[in-house]
């Protein structure tokens, strides 16, 4: 499957890693330019997953349109306070294609206490849609084991 990762935090470079050892394709956006230029050179998040290597397979990019405009899976990895803006910008690319939206961002935005499924739904979904969406959801989870293999 082709994976688009909107997010490329600790949670969602460690997520990419994981789909892409079971043998999907995926695509991370981020908005910081210097973890982009330092897992493009160094194959390595090193601000937010230090010491795990990032397979050149993975493509890490801050051109949201090469995220949204072809996957079969879109997962929302930003953190829960970036949500709003960063689907506002998904927004303006997104074109329907029944892709399936997974998030995997945790809490609720603080300044609208809205679910991070509202806050997307009000941006980008109708109702004809919502048979298409899914969360990784709980009280916590840590990224810790999922990227052992790629310990030096």
């Amino acid at each position: 499957m082709r994976i688009g990762m909107i997010g490329a935090g600790s949670w969602g470079t460690a997520l990419a890693l994981v789909l892409h050892e079971n043998g999907h394709q995926v695509r991370c956006w981020t908005i910081d330019e210097e973890s982009l230029m330092d897992i493009r050179n160094n194959h390595e998040n090193s601000r937010y997953l230090p010491g795990i290597k990032i397979p050149a397979e993975i493509i890490f990019t801050s051109d949201l349109k090469l995220i949204v405009e072809d996957p079969d899976v879109i997962v929302n990895a930003v953190p829960t306070q970036v949500t709003r803006s960063a689907l506002s910008l998904v927004k303006e690319i997104f074109t329907d294609q029944g892709q399936l939206w997974v998030s995997v961002s945790k809490g609720i935005e603080n300044k609208t206490y809205k679910r991070i499924s509202k806050e997307r739904d009000e941006l980008l979904l109708n109702q004809k849609y919502w048979g298409k969406v899914g969360a990784f959801e709980g009280s916590g989870y840590s990224s810790t084991g999922l990227y052992r293999p790629y310990l030096d």
